[in-house]
């Protein structure tokens, strides 16, 4: 914790982060958390600069208040692969505060926490003192960078007058919300003023699990097996016999002397 610093320290900090910085950030409605949007999965989630007097303020766990080791800043992996952070650093407007060291791997969903000092008490918590002895983080106007080993900014977040209020700042929903919101605002917390290294809910982070989409077997179409077509033969309708024409006459013939013979008769 370290006092509030002057415009000028102010203009200088934000000149040196350039315009376009200025315009990638948002804006929370009635305060100046300001973020540049996470250049990887790794993103700064929740910091306190200005722990509460007495036990209240204890955010390490050792049964100690202090201004200055009670300061953390915790980061998160949000990804779905292990991260290496060796040769990161997280530091502030003035000067590096923290260089992350060999084979510190952050897996996926996993917290990491770095306290200004002190001997922290938090069972299950990944932490890491900060290997300057502090991390100075100034209760108002401040800006913290998480840069990789080669110094890209990896997640930057400025904050003001919102930093001085006996609690931390965190995202909400974890990991993926561009903006901070006071921890005890959110009903998660259960009025709790941080959650280092968990949720503000004070339980692990869950990767939400999507089953996979059900695929029903469809059995193939099979084609019905359809009996040739018989074609029954059909005799053509016999003529009727016709007497040839001889034949006929020497009928009528018969016939008209036979009718002859009876009228002589």
């Amino acid at each position: 914790m370290r006092g509030r610093k002057g415009l000028s320290g102010l203009s200088g900090c934000l000149g040196s982060l350039g315009l376009w910085s200025l315009l990638g950030w948002l804006v929370l409605a009635g305060s100046v958390v300001f973020v540049k949007p996470a250049a990887a999965f790794v993103v700064i989630n929740e910091f306190l600069a200005d722990p509460a007097a007495g036990l209240a303020g204890d955010a390490n766990g050792d049964g100690v208040r202090s201004a200055s080791n009670d300061e953390f800043v915790e980061i998160l992996n949000y990804g779905s692969q292990p991260v290496d952070l060796t040769g990161w650093s997280l530091a502030d407007a003035s000067a590096v505060r923290h260089v992350f060291p060999s084979d510190t791997e952050l897996l996926p969903y996993q917290y990491l926490v770095v306290f200004g000092g002190g001997a922290p008490q938090l069972n299950g918590v990944f932490w890491q003192l900060a290997s300057t002895g502090t991390l100075s983080l100034n209760n108002t106007n401040e800006t913290i960078f998480l840069r990789d080993a080669s110094t890209y900014v990896i997640d930057q977040v400025y904050y003001g007058s919102e930093g001085n209020k006996d609690q931390s700042l965190t995202r909400f929903p974890e990991g993926t919300s561009p903006i901070f919101v006071g921890h005890k605002s959110l009903p998660q917390s259960a009025g709790a003023a941080f959650s280092p290294g968990t949720g503000v809910d004070g339980k692990p982070l869950v990767a939400i699990q999507v089953e996979p989409p059900v695929v029903i077997p469809v059995e193939p179409l099979v084609a019905s097996s359809v009996e040739p077509l018989v074609v029954i033969p059909v005799e053509p309708p016999a003529a009727a016999a016709v007497p040839e024409l001889p034949t006929l006459l020497y009928g009528l013939l018969g016939a008209l002397g036979m009718m002859r013979i009876k009228r002589q008769g």
